[in-house]
């Protein structure tokens, strides 16, 4: 026995009401770990069906939004027991409605569907192998294959909301935001074509000021071109 045991042994003998059963320490009450791929992908479906709300068919039409979950299987399977891996599914269905909730706080969302498929990925490395003839380094590729567990969590808000739109910091819903901008919209191009109008009057006004000038002009040519200017005759001195 350990010293730890025969110092707990001495001082139970002290005590009358204490319990004399022994407890062997090295047997340890632990779930057994996942070791069947089938056995952790079935427990998605059951956790994420119990946190779903009763489904509505108005559901379908309102606006959702999907996270992708990827789990490397190599990290889970035979490294975790079913209670750890219940309480991973549920905290992560419920991190995605929080997180989102904070972008999107004007609804209430809940779980409404998901996906679970299993995929393969190939992960190239170098490793050194020895030296070119030229001292350089020799690698070779190796490609290790590792499965992905990829669960599609979609939520849904059930309260029918707008997504919000965040303007220089403040949250405004889309159709807000879309009549604002057209009416601006409509208001300056209103005040351009205003502008543009009086441009044209304008011009319009130049244009007949100049051809008044125009003709000014051509009558006073036209006038001194018909009088005919002769010279003086010169003088002569008398001897």
């Amino acid at each position: 026995m350990s010293i730890i045991g025969k110092e707990r042994e001495r001082k139970m003998g002290y005590n009358p009401y204490s319990s004399r059963n022994k407890k062997d320490d090295s047997v340890k009450l632990e779930a057994p770990k996942i070791l069947d791929l089938q056995v952790l992908r079935n427990y998605v479906p059951k956790v994420l069906d119990f946190m779903k709300p009763e489904m509505k068919p108005s559901y379908e039409k309102y606006r959702k939004h999907t996270y992708l979950w990827q789990v490397p299987i190599h990290h889970i399977l035979g490294k975790i027991n079913e209670p750890t891996w219940v309480f991973m599914i549920e905290n992560t269905a419920k991190w995605v409605i929080e997180s989102y909730e904070a972008i999107q706080p004007n609804g209430r969302w809940h779980i409404y569907d998901y996906e679970i498929k299993r995929e393969t990925r190939n992960h190239p490395t170098n490793r050194s192998v020895g030296r070119n003839k030229d001292g350089t380094a020799d690698t070779m590729e190796i490609v290790e294959a590792f499965e992905f567990l990829v669960v599609g969590i979609q939520i849904v808000d059930v309260s029918g909301g707008r997504d919000l739109v965040y303007d220089m910091g403040r949250p405004t819903t889309q159709k807000d935001t879309i009549v604002n901008v057209s009416s601006d919209n409509d208001k300056r191009i209103s005040q351009q074509e205003s502008q543009l109008e009086e441009q044209r009057k304008e011009i319009f006004e130049l244009k007949k000021d100049l051809n008044k000038q125009n003709e000014l002009m051509t009558a006073l040519l036209s006038e001194l071109q018909s009088q005919k200017i002769t010279p003086p005759k010169k003088r002569t001195a008398r001897k």
